[in-house]
């Protein structure tokens, strides 16, 4: 197989990867952290928690800010399909021919969404959160805040990737902390 086309299958393998661990490990935190759900499916059923949704997260995450995060021109990304639970996502790029880096940015609908994995540090943001920075590959943060979970991740794969700086993820963060 040619090694850009590896390279790219690889990379989109990780992305999937992430997004089906963080899903995983969400729906695996305690059920009665938001009153066993109920209050959610009730909130949806009069459309009070779609009144406060934000449409695009990208109006949160803007592409100045994936700009300087990668160091070079950001692309905006193809969003996942619709998922229960999310109320905004934006997904920003970066990618030469050996290597690439994603930013994704998604608000969930409730608090059972926020599970601190074992290997992660807990990280002052919001009422809760945490960080899960392995080695130099990539950051993910997690927080909560006004009774919604959001995830912050920023990976880069490839030959000759940069590693990533969680200490600018930490502060983009904190940015977007402020912006909700």
């Amino acid at each position: 197989m040619h090694p850009i086309r590896f390279g790219k299958l690889f990379f989109m393998l990780l992305v999937m990867m992430s997004l089906v661990m963080t899903l995983s490990i969400s729906a695996c935190g305690d059920s009665d952290s938001n009153g066993g759900g109920n209050e959610s499916a009730a909130q949806k059923d009069n459309g009070e928690s779609q009144k406060s949704a934000v449409s695009d997260g990208c109006e949160i995450v803007t592409e100045s800010d994936a700009t300087a995060l990668f160091g070079r021109p950001a692309v905006k990304g193809e969003g996942s399909m619709a998922v229960p639970g999310m109320l905004a996502e934006c997904i920003w790029e970066w990618d030469t021919e050996l290597a690439g880096g994603i930013l994704q940015f998604r608000i969930w609908d409730g608090t059972m969404y926020y599970s601190a994995p074992p290997d992660s540090t807990p990280f002052d943001i919001g009422e809760q959160g945490y960080i899960r920075a392995p080695q130099a590959l990539g950051a993910d943060i997690m927080w909560i805040q006004d009774e919604k979970t959001i995830d912050l991740s920023y990976f880069n794969t490839g030959f000759g990737a940069p590693p990533v700086n969680a200490e600018q993820v930490k502060h983009l963060a904190r940015k977007v902390s402020d912006k909700l």
